[in-house]
């Protein structure tokens, strides 16, 4: 593992103790080809040696949840990243990951992030989690043709226009937020769970024509329990939970 033997004598050893002690269930799964493609560094205490991952040219997953890491500048050339979880850091700038073209799925859920839009290059990216951020303008994400899971919850989001030509989207978490509009929608054919519980939504009528619904969730809006729209939905096989 070429990754480790580069590397000061110092920072290795702290850095393979934290590889050998979260991997030594997982071996064959994080070593291909002898590299490194897969690292594990959820509720460690990686930050004084993070700058390091920069070595690890052919990694494709970094779990670094729960750690002190903020400063993702270690990872702007690791163009073989797919994978990328950031839940509860202190991160708050993204612009190190625009020219990770290959990710697909990114967590930055409870984080610091306000600004998305250095994520707008990302076209190959499925899922993508925002839950607890401060973000507002989800235009950055418009482009993303193959984005199949969108994680809003509690986020500053009301306008979901950005959303509309989003034809794979297949999970979208609006909880807790300030939407009411949900006509950008219609035309998300393959939409199959939609949360809205606790936002402002009063009107289903733009979900009527998406034929692959299969669950609406909507406690705590102003949508009420006999309403014709539930009823023509949950009449259509729709699992509503109001």
């Amino acid at each position: 593992m070429s990754e480790f033997s580069d590397l000061p004598k110092k920072e290795r050893d702290i850095l393979w103790w934290e590889f050998r002690e979260k991997y030594k269930l997982h071996y064959d799964d994080t070593i291909k080809d002898g590299h490194v493609v897969e690292l594990d560094f959820g509720y460690t205490g990686i930050d004084e040696c993070f700058h390091l991952v920069k070595n690890f040219s052919h990694l494709r997953k970094l779990n670094l949840s729960h750690t002190g890491v903020s400063d993702l500048t270690p990872l702007r050339h690791l163009k073989e990243l797919r994978y990328l979880n950031f839940y509860l850091t202190g991160i708050s700038d993204v612009s190190p990951l625009k020219n990770l073209t290959k990710l697909k799925w990114i967590k930055l859920e409870s984080t610091d992030v306000e600004d998305i839009s250095p994520l707008s290059s990302l076209k190959k990216l499925r899922f993508l989690n925002l839950r607890y951020t401060e973000v507002s303008d989800l235009t950055p994400l418009r482009n993303m043709k193959n984005l199949e899971e969108l994680y809003l919850e509690d986020t500053n989001v009301s306008d979901l226009s950005p959303l509309k030509d989003l034809r794979k989207l297949k999970t979208l978490d609006l909880k807790h937020t300030n939407v009411s509009d949900l006509s950008p929608l219609r035309r998300l054919e393959d939409l199959e769970r939609l949360e809205l519980d606790y936002s402002q939504v009063a009107d289903l009528s733009p979900l009527k024509n998406l034929k692959k619904l299969e669950f609406l969730f909507l406690a705590g809006t102003n949508v009420s329990e006999g309403c014709e729209a539930v009823k023509k939905l949950r009449d259509k096989g729709v699992l509503v939970d109001t």
